[in-house]
């Protein structure tokens, strides 16, 4: 389940927390359950991260510079940036096996997408629109020919794995 597996992962840890989020769960599209925590309190009351995404319509135009293409779909990307030491206990939910608290950025936090956004434009900032576009956790890589596409795939790769960054496969196309 959720919370043993996040337990066994260090994402999580049991709390005693004079905060507490409400949870439910979604179905996802492969029929596994993503834990959904209300972070709608916690946002009212946080500094919003101003970081920008990008514009699609940007990467659209960019990326009809390739006539072939890769997509990368980044896996638990978010629990890949760890809460700052301190802030775990503002991260609490309530679940019927307890209260449990993030070590990690969890979703629905109002100023993750502008973080991961920060971290995966400083990993991949040499191949930004030079092969490469970005929008949260997916990577679109894009080149003339077979040749240099099959380099820029394994650098891109090689980079992501470097900081701890994986695919997965079964979203990649």
């Amino acid at each position: 389940n959720f919370i043993d597996k996040n337990l066994a992962r260090g994402f999580i840890r049991p709390a005693s927390s004079p905060f507490a989020a409400p949870v439910l769960f979604r179905k996802k599209k492969d029929g596994g359950l993503r834990l959904c925590t209300d972070y709608r309190g916690l946002n009212a009351v946080s500094l919003s991260n101003a970081y920008p995404l990008p514009l699609i319509k940007d990467l659209v135009a960019e990326a009809t510079k390739g006539k072939i293409f890769s997509k990368l779909d980044l896996r638990d990307a978010y629990f890949r940036v760890r809460i700052r030491e301190g802030d775990e206990s503002k991260t609490a939910f309530n679940t019927p096996l307890g209260q449990f608290e993030y070590l990690v950025m969890p979703f629905g936090l109002q100023g993750a997408p502008g973080v991961f956004m920060n971290l995966i434009n400083e990993v991949l900032h040499e191949f930004l629109f030079k092969g490469v576009v970005l929008y949260l956790d997916d990577v679109l890589l894009y080149s003339q020919d077979l040749q240099s596409h099959i380099k820029l795939v394994r650098q891109v790769l090689k980079r992501l794995y470097e900081h701890h960054l994986f695919a997965k496969l079964s979203k990649c196309e």
